[in-house]
């Protein structure tokens, strides 16, 4: 099955309206980060690398260290003078590219090594997602036009993570998630 996009906005969607747990919107930076890294790791444990697949407790523990460098970046950014997000953006970026490079990937007599993809294109796409969405005038867009438009961000860039499956015998082949 291919990285499921709305699964992704899904999650976030509920997130954004507070409603994907029972105590309702993140009290603190770090429950953000927890919760965000959650939505993520759900949907990337469904990536493929064909012929490989992730490794589940490689993904539960990246997202564990996504979830502490998201709280990490959030706590950040509230410090940050304004405007926040420019602190908020290098820092998510950081978390999500060492996301991948940990999870291994596995077939049967074929192991795979992800790369994260250079980070440009990320922040310039999560920079104009906070800009975005903290309009000057006028009302912003809604939590689940901001879910959407987060997860296509994030989706865009996960399926340009490439992973080197090299078999016991044979040539190593490089693939995108998908």
């Amino acid at each position: 099955m291919p990285l499921p996009l709305a699964t992704l906005q899904s999650s976030l969607r509920a997130l954004f309206r507070g409603t994907d747990s029972p105590a309702g919107y993140p009290l603190t930076a770090v429950d953000a980060g927890t919760r965000w890294a959650n939505a993520y790791a759900g949907y990337a444990s469904s990536a493929v690398a064909a012929p490989t697949l992730p490794t589940p407790a490689d993904i539960t523990a990246a997202g564990g260290v996504l979830a502490t460098a998201l709280g990490s970046a959030f706590t950040a950014a509230l410090g940050a003078a304004s405007p926040y997000y420019p602190t908020l953006v290098s820092s998510m970026v950081s978390a999500f590219a060492v996301f991948w490079p940990s999870v291994h990937f596995l077939a049967p007599g074929v192991v795979g090594v992800a790369v994260s993809p250079a980070a440009a294109a990320l922040t310039t796409s999560l920079t104009n997602f906070f800009v975005a969405g903290n309009p000057t005038s006028g009302p912003g867009p809604s939590s689940d036009s901001e879910a959407n438009s987060l997860g296509s961000i994030l989706h865009t860039w996960t399926t340009t993570v490439l992973v080197t499956n090299t078999p016991v015998t044979g040539t190593p082949t490089t693939v995108p998630l998908a």
